[in-house]
């Protein structure tokens, strides 16, 4: 979690729908400075309450440094996050988030980019998309939604430069046009690349397409909104090493929520393994990886846990919290 001291104050300058749940918030320094500078693919850890952190990928046009623009949906169950924001949120409001953390690289020199957006996830990409214009770089976006009317920063799409490299599919229009992963062929050649953003179904599927196509998994890269990860399972024992605190963590309970009833506290956001927030070093046992975070390898190297949604292979693990 990011220190005190490394936080930035901003004050909302606008807040719009821009489409069914969907609200489009731009954020300005408070001061009259610049904002810090970032790459596409960015997003910001929104402080929205007490303990309640939320993460939101930067969409705005230009890498800009006069704002920060987020889109952010309205989640149907949200844990607190979204309605918070959809219920609370004011103009002028003053907000505290984090300088811009990238774990979503866009690789500028690729031959070729496919940007696959689901739903929301064309808040990362549209910045990509933006950024690959910029360059003269060649690319396809591929926008896929449930309903025309959710469709977010339509109208900005159409009348970008990009628009004929656009390819949008709504779920409820018979007529619409279909995906085919033939698209995907020509991209079979080395240094061209595939980045996914979307519900873990949704980047599962075009996954699956990508490599039956013959794509390697370098040549892949995601960023889950969210995930379907199950959490309950064996009881095991997990011990804080800097405290000396051990706690039983039960069948239906999460390792973070077990340290906490016995006051240690880890940080959090997403609780579904997906953002990275709450990585934590393991010292001994063997960890049951749920996340969507760490790359197999990593996972394999069994250092660092989620706790907010993975468990244990070993009767004991010894986090270094």
């Amino acid at each position: 979690m990011n220190n005190e001291n490394d936080l930035l104050n901003v004050q909302i300058s606008a807040l719009d729908m821009i489409a069914k749940d969907i609200l489009a918030i731009e954020l300005k320094p408070i001061d009259g400075s610049f904002l810090p500078p970032y790459d596409s693919g960015s997003h910001l850890d929104v402080y929205i309450a007490p303990d309640l952190v939320r993460q939101y990928s930067i969409c705005s046009k230009d890498l800009s440094q006069v704002v920060y623009r987020l889109g952010i949906l309205r989640e149907t169950n949200s844990r607190g996050g979204s309605k918070k924001i959809f219920e609370d949120f004011k103009l002028h409001q003053i907000l505290k988030v984090s300088k811009p953390i990238n774990k979503f690289h866009l690789d500028l020199s690729a031959k070729k980019s496919f940007l696959f957006a689901g739903g929301i996830g064309i808040t990362p990409l549209l910045s990509m998309a933006y950024a690959l214009d910029k360059n003269n770089a060649d690319f396809e976006l591929h926008y896929f939604c449930r309903s025309k009317n959710k469709l977010a920063f339509e109208d900005e799409i159409h009348q970008s430069r990009f628009a004929n490299k656009t390819f949008i599919y709504i779920d409820d229009e018979p007529n619409g046009i279909k995906f085919d992963k033939k698209c995907l062929i020509s991209g079979l050649e080395t240094n061209k690349q595939i980045y996914l953003c979307g519900p873990s179904g949704f980047i599962d599927f075009v996954k699956d397409q990508a490599i039956e196509c013959g794509y390697s998994a370098n040549q892949i890269h995601t960023e889950y909104f969210n995930s379907n990860v199950i959490k309950t399972g064996a009881s095991f024992n997990v011990v804080a090493q800097k405290t000396g605190i051990n706690v039983d963590v039960l069948e239906n309970q999460t390792i973070a929520q077990a340290l906490k009833q016995v006051g240690v506290v880890i940080d959090l956001s997403c609780e579904q393994g997906v953002c990275g927030t709450c990585l934590t070093p393991v010292l001994e046992g063997i960890p049951d990886h749920r996340d969507m975070y760490q790359t197999d390898e990593e996972k394999n190297l069994n250092l660092f846990i989620t706790p907010c949604c993975s468990r244990s292979l070993t009767e004991r693990l010894v986090l270094n919290i």
